[in-house]
């Protein structure tokens, strides 16, 4: 922000209209984009965003699937409606916030993914991956949830990486739904187990019972 707008306590016009324009239609998130001050953040004011970014955003908002996108060398987070529900409890802090301030707890894991994105160019992609998120605004408090999600390297006008695009779902349910179905299933095949051993048991009695039968009569037949 510059001198004149802090002096102001707001954006100048030009700032607000780039930002109007870049996040124009509805949602949740492209209101919070229009309102966010990005000047106080690392991305700086709208009307310097480069092209390659823009686009990104544009892409992200105007998706149905949870999206995110991360720019820059602090990874400064920009996410669309449908990304609320993986942030949960994070939101709506999580928008112009750097990823490792976003995610202190998982940062370990992702962090180097990150990495490796912006240095190599590739993507990483991960099926049901389980994470343990602090999603519920209780510091400490984290949950196992599981995700399948893609990171791709977001490249700037010279082509190099500049940011990264995640696309991400959660399918704990899935992954919970699909143990339950195990476990039944195991539980099932014990079941099943245990009465052929029980059916075996009982047959090996019946013929132990048929064998003294069978020698008690031909022993009664030699006595006489």
């Amino acid at each position: 922000m510059s001198a004149g707008e802090v002096a102001t306590g707001r954006r100048s016009d030009e700032t607000a209209e780039d930002a109007v324009q870049l996040f124009a239609g509805p949602g949740e998130l492209r209101a919070r984009c229009r309102a966010l001050d990005w000047a106080a953040t690392p991305l700086g004011p709208v009307r310097g965003w480069p092209q390659s970014l823009r686009t990104a955003v544009a892409l992200c908002l105007a998706s149905g699937f949870p999206m995110l996108v991360m720019w820059g060398p602090e990874l400064v987070q920009l996410y669309n409606d449908a990304f609320r529900s993986v942030l949960q409890a994070t939101h709506p802090a999580g928008l112009g916030q750097r990823a490792r301030d976003c995610w202190p707890e998982l940062w370990e894991t992702i962090g180097p993914m990150y990495q490796g994105v912006l240095d190599t160019g590739e993507s990483i992609f991960l099926e049901d991956q389980l994470f343990t998120p602090e999603r519920r605004g209780e510091p400490g408090v984290s949950e196992e949830a599981y995700f399948t999600f893609s990171y791709s390297a977001i490249p700037d006008e010279a082509h190099r990486p500049a940011g990264i695009l995640a696309t991400v779902f959660e399918t704990t349910r899935h992954v919970q739904s699909r143990g339950e179905r195990e476990r039944a299933l195991e539980r099932m095949n014990a079941e099943l187990r245990a009465a052929a051993a029980e059916r075996e048991r009982l047959l090996a009695e019946s013929e132990t019972a048929r064998a003294r039968v069978t020698a008690t009569l031909e022993s009664i037949g030699d006595a006489f």
